[in-house]
């Protein structure tokens, strides 16, 4: 793990550099003192209820393992995120599973295969603005040639979802082939080692019930579009804290933009990625690195706050030790 944190930190410290590279720090301080700071309480506002959404959509997936109150996952999806903002390789993701497996008394493995399952939601969400947009908008010329190639990326993206997706529905519907097609594939591993992988995806599968039902779609769709929009809201009020006059779709662009930006593996807090995501998603509309710089640090600033504090609280109120999130590795999923 300290490998990866390190190879975060040089991530982010190229990103940095990139930003900072030839940028004017005068302009970037007079753009910082122009904004209207007091957009900040409905963007922190926004941000609570965004983990709320998350947390009501966790709801409908884990359903068919465990019928669990809102305030459970609400605690576990707030300590998960405020671990991805402090702890590095995006561990939050693990945490979430663990907390809510230790706290509810169910299968950590089936925990996080529902996670699995909502950052595919998250992808599949993403990538639909993101063809709605390149398919309907022409950028300016000068762009014409990101344009393009984000529009091939974000169809190969959809392909490789979609194949996603298929393997877990027949993970779901056929655990047998799978579990015969694994074990031709890694045939090369001890027996020890692959039957243990064999019982992770067996108590992986039990988390994808939600695959086999369509009752629970309508609603979980509609909380995906419904999360993300809380996020586009967040940009479009920025964008009038930082008196931008942008096209009704620019916010759009910009959580596809910011999205990408934060799977870069990077430093805890997603630093220099999300904000040279910021600043490439700005320069489509002509916006100044200095201007857009002051606006990705005032959106940065915006999530960390809110969802770190939410986090600590939740810690705290749950009897949980920042060095119990630090000892939690993959292998504790299994642990069941």
């Amino acid at each position: 793990m300290k490998k990866n944190f390190w190879f975060g930190i040089l991530i982010s410290a190229i990103f940095v550099f990139l930003i900072v590279y030839r940028l004017d720090f005068k302009e970037l301080g007079t753009a910082l003192k122009s904004a209207s700071y007091i957009f900040l309480i409905p963007i922190f506002l926004l941000f609570v209820l965004n983990l709320l959404i998350r947390s009501l959509r966790w709801r409908y997936l884990i359903k068919p393992v465990k019928k669990i109150r809102v305030k459970s996952l609400f605690s576990a999806t707030s300590i998960g995120f405020m671990a991805n903002m402090v702890l590095p390789v995006r561990m939050g993701e693990f945490v979430r599973a663990f907390v809510l497996g230790y706290k509810e008394r169910i299968s950590k493995s089936a925990s996080f295969a529902t996670i699995v399952v909502e950052r595919l939601l998250d992808g599949f969400t993403i990538l639909s603005i993101l063809i709605l947009i390149l398919t309907f908008v022409n950028f300016p010329e000068e762009m014409g040639f990101i344009g393009k190639h984000l529009k091939t990326a974000g169809y190969l993206s959809f392909v490789f979802y979609l194949f996603i997706l298929g393997i877990l529905i027949l993970l779901r519907l056929n655990k047998s082939r799978v579990n015969r097609w694994f074990r031709t594939i890694f045939f090369f591993l001890p027996d020890r080692v692959l039957n243990r992988l064999l019982q992770i995806l067996d108590s992986f599968e039990s988390g994808l019930q939600i695959l086999e039902g369509g009752r629970q779609f309508f609603p979980i769709i509609f909380l995906s579009a419904l999360l993300w929009l809380t996020v586009v809201i967040v940009n479009y009020i920025v964008f009038v804290s930082f008196h931008l006059n942008l096209p009704l779709y620019a916010p759009f662009f910009l959580v596809v933009m910011q999205a990408i930006g934060v799977m870069i593996p990077s430093s805890p807090g997603f630093i220099g990625t999300f904000h040279a995501a910021s600043v490439i998603g700005l320069a489509f509309f002509g916006v100044s690195k200095e201007v857009a710089l002051s606006a990705a640090i005032v959106m940065h600033a915006a999530f960390f706050i809110p969802i770190v504090t939410l986090g600590l609280i939740f810690l705290w109120t749950e009897h949980i030790s920042f060095r119990e999130l630090q000892d939690i590795k993959e292998e504790r999923l299994t642990e069941d």
